[in-house]
């Protein structure tokens, strides 16, 4: 099915530079300014004090391109719209009129944008309400062979209707559907909770070059980015195109299908004991207190925090060739002054173990507190991650360890 183009401007801007982070897949980290993006490279001013350089990035160089701000908190009430190519937009307010959605994206103000009914896979009203979001998740991953209504039959039970969703009525009041060749109206009430769109697959869709989130907290799928005068165009594969102002746009992540950042993934085997009356289990992308992570002054957004004693086991099938991260004990989180361990254990093919690192990290010792780590991990099938305390040591109490940008590259 041909994929209409809607545009969506944000907010315009006179210049696409902003104060900006770009990481590398070889771990480089260089702060300054973006110059333009294309399709095919990130032109970056680095700032080093007063020097100044601009420098030239090929996409499949670039993990992620970090700008300044941090995404807003959501609102209390919110509803999420999914488009076909997986982009998820949350919105203050979205109505659905004859054959678009109208949607205000949180992030945004008062500004609308239109998304035409071809482009959206499904729709959830109140999304903020977690367990209508985990219900509703459930009856989409069914996958139906038809368009479903979601209607709210109380106590969190949501009941599918199926029925072929043609439009809306344009005041927005009513829903045209077709059910066993009859045509039928039902209204837009309160027990309307969802829409799921049955779509084929679109074989002609553009690949997703990169991941974006802005400040509104949004999350697209990405076929192009490309800087013009108004502002940093970003496109989805299904069509719409959002025009940011940089300080609306929080990340673009290059990583798509180079690079797997272990908080995003699931851990095939978790061993999490306790010499003491509670396990504290371990945190994605937060340390073991819940903050950010921070590491000798330097903030994180993504990694892992870990209380001793952990194992977390990775079947990463032979896919990846390096495992590189930061770890450390955490500037925020108190605990005492025992060592902690660190080991990363590898499996082979034929099931063999190899530890790829064993190293205690010690709070009170700068060279011992926090270190970089990157391993040639080809072939490996299965990575183990074991934080726990130092050999003689036999309680764990207050030892934990930051897996800081703890990341697995092709």
């Amino acid at each position: 099915m041909p994929l209409r183009t809607t545009l969506l401007a944000l907010l315009l801007c006179a210049s696409t530079a902003t104060a900006a982070e770009l990481k590398t897949l070889k771990g480089e980290v260089i702060k300054g300014d973006v110059v333009s993006i294309t399709a095919k490279e990130v032109v970056f001013e680095a700032v080093d004090g007063e020097k100044k350089e601009k420098k030239t990035f090929a996409l499949n160089e670039i993990a992620s391109v970090d700008f300044a701000p941090n995404p807003a908190a959501l609102p209390a009430v919110y509803h999420d719209v999914e488009l076909v190519d997986g982009t998820l937009l949350h919105c203050t307010d979205l109505q659905f009129k004859g054959k678009n959605f109208i949607a205000k994206l949180t992030g945004a103000g008062d500004a609308t944008t239109t998304i035409p009914m071809e482009q959206v896979g499904n729709v959830l009203w109140g999304a903020n309400d977690e367990k209508r979001r985990t219900t509703w998740a459930t009856k989409v991953e069914s996958k139906k062979s038809i368009d479903f209504f979601g209607i709210d039959a109380g106590d969190g039970v949501i009941n599918p209707l199926t029925a072929t969703i043609n439009s809306a009525t344009e005041d927005g009041t009513a829903i045209h559907f077709q059910k066993d060749n009859v045509k039928g109206k039902r209204p837009i009430g309160k027990d309307l909770v969802g829409l799921y769109f049955q779509r084929d697959i679109d074989a002609k869709m553009p690949p997703v070059v990169c991941k974006a989130t802005d400040s509104g907290r949004n999350n697209l799928m990405v076929a192009a980015v490309e800087s013009k005068e108004d502002g940093l165009h970003v496109k989805t594969p299904a069509g719409l195109t959002v025009v940011y102002k940089p300080t609306q746009l929080v990340r673009l992540d290059y990583s798509t299908g180079n690079l797997a950042y272990l908080s995003d993934l699931t851990p095939t085997d978790v061993v999490e004991t306790s010499t003491e009356d509670r396990i504290d289990h371990y945190r994605r992308d937060r340390n073991v207190d819940d903050g950010k992570i921070r590491l000798q002054g330097q903030i994180y957004n993504k990694g892992l925090g870990l209380h001793s004693r952990t194992e977390l086991e990775y079947k990463i099938k032979g896919e990846y060739r390096t495992l590189q991260m930061v770890a450390g004990i955490d500037d925020q989180v108190g605990g005492h002054n025992r060592p902690v361990v660190l080991k990363i254990i590898a499996v082979n093919k034929s099931g063999q173990q190899a530890v790829l690192f064993n190293e205690t990290f010690v709070r009170t010792d700068p060279k011992e507190r926090v270190k970089p780590i990157s391993l040639n991990i080809k072939d490996v099938q299965t990575l183990r991650i074991v934080v726990e305390p130092a050999k003689d040591d036999i309680f764990d109490m207050g030892l934990h360890l930051d897996l800081a940008d703890a990341r697995v590259i092709k």
